[in-house]
């Protein structure tokens, strides 16, 4: 078969997951804003059936456009990457969480060090009204294909934040509005302006749509847990020698279902939320991922920032807004992680921030950055990428 994996423009990777209405409708808008240059690859962390679905809409929706692509299944591709290396699993494959996307990513990064393109996009299954020209036009004007260079969009539709983020942001808009006022789920969980404050600070983007440049040396793994792709940027920042910035652009995240955290969920997020502010306060402290890293755990954080007294503020606030109207409304925030928020509380279950967890997670952030750096480093794997590409191209 002949390999024209060679001189593409734009990598498009997009991740679904046992999405199909929100992956076709995802796959349709990138298709209309890519050129025959460019090069689609579908990475399907789906059952069986609904992996064979995706490659029908994939196949049937190509069809009408000039662009490659490739649809390839999650587990195929990382059986093919561990057997390249000898072994049935390697660390950065392995999972800390039924949310734990970062392995998922990091599959992104070898793919796009097996193709080598001008510019890497990574989309997720539920991002819509986005356009992958004018990300790569927009990159062209801020840096060039040496330079190390990351940049995101502003992410409309609804707020894809941690749950207490995401309830706050629902009270404060309940505060707002007019008494009496038709209000619905749809209105609370819109992502407000200033939705990602915390990774503003920080200087992060999120990977739901994000766009980089990025020299083989410097692809490194994404960390393990929540807000992967937040650290991933701040482990960047560390070095100095890459750019993060957002643009312009506005794309929405617009799933089909509001989600209904479980209590593993909120417990997954809390834990993120500490590594990430653990993680802000050593940029610019330390200049490499594995440094950083490992300082984890001599971090001590405010008490008001810890996921309990956030939590608590949340509910506070909740026994505050519910005196004044909105009882409905507030009902729903119920079944939508305050409740569960309220027994974890109780329990003792968002203590979290100690210095024995923080170690465990270092120690394993360490490993699989290093596990993946072999990887990536290693030309049969490319190599092993670069065929199941191939094989799998529609």
């Amino acid at each position: 078969m002949t390999d024209n994996l060679n001189h593409i423009r734009v990598l498009t990777v997009i991740l679904t997951h046992e999405r199909p209405e929100e992956f076709e409708r995802c796959i349709r808008t990138a298709f209309s804003t890519l050129d025959p240059e460019d090069f689609v690859v579908v990475l399907d962390d789906s059952c069986p059936a609904l992996s064979r679905a995706n490659a029908a809409i994939l196949a049937e929706t190509g069809a009408r456009f000039a662009t490659r692509s490739c649809h390839i299944r999650a587990d195929q591709l990382h059986a093919n990457v561990a057997r390249a290396l000898g072994a049935e699993m390697l660390k950065w494959q392995l999972k800390t969480g039924r949310r734990d996307i970062a392995p998922l990513r990091n599959l992104s990064l070898l793919v796009s060090a097996a193709t080598e393109p001008h510019t890497t996009v990574l989309i997720d299954d539920d991002v819509c009204g986005f356009d992958v020209r004018y990300a790569h036009e927009l990159s062209n004007r801020v840096g060039t294909s040496e330079d190390g260079l990351i940049t995101g969009a502003v992410i409309g539709g609804f707020t894809d934040l941690d749950t207490v983020t995401r309830l706050s942001n629902a009270m404060e808009f309940l505060a707002k509005a007019v008494h009496d006022a038709p209000i619905s789920l749809v209105d609370l969980f819109q992502a407000p302006p200033t939705d990602d404050a915390g990774a503003n600070e920080f200087g992060c983007v999120s990977a739901g749509f994000m766009v980089f440049r990025l020299p083989p040396a410097r692809l490194f793994a994404f960390p393990p847990g929540y807000n992967e792709d937040w650290l991933w940027c701040l482990l960047h920042r560390a070095s100095g020698d890459t750019l993060v910035l957002r643009t312009d652009q506005v794309v929405l995240h617009r799933p089909l279902d509001l989600r209904h955290p479980s209590r593993e969920d909120l417990l997954f997020e809390a834990a993120g939320d500490v590594i990430f502010d653990s993680i802000g306060k050593l940029v610019g402290k330390w200049r490499t991922p594995e440094s950083v890293i490992r300082k984890v755990p001599d971090i001590r954080l405010k008490p008001s920032v810890m996921p309990g007294a956030r939590a608590q503020a949340a509910l506070t606030r909740f026994q505050s807004l519910a005196k004044n109207g909105h009882g409905r409304v507030l009902n729903d925030l119920k079944d939508h992680g305050l409740t569960l928020l309220q027994e974890l509380l109780a329990a003792g279950e968002l203590e979290l921030g100690d210095k024995a967890a923080l170690r465990a997670w270092s120690s394993d952030a360490l490993a699989k950055h290093r596990s993946f750096r072999t990887t990536i480093e290693t030309s049969a794997v490319l190599g092993a990428v670069r065929e199941a590409l191939i094989e799998e191209r529609t």
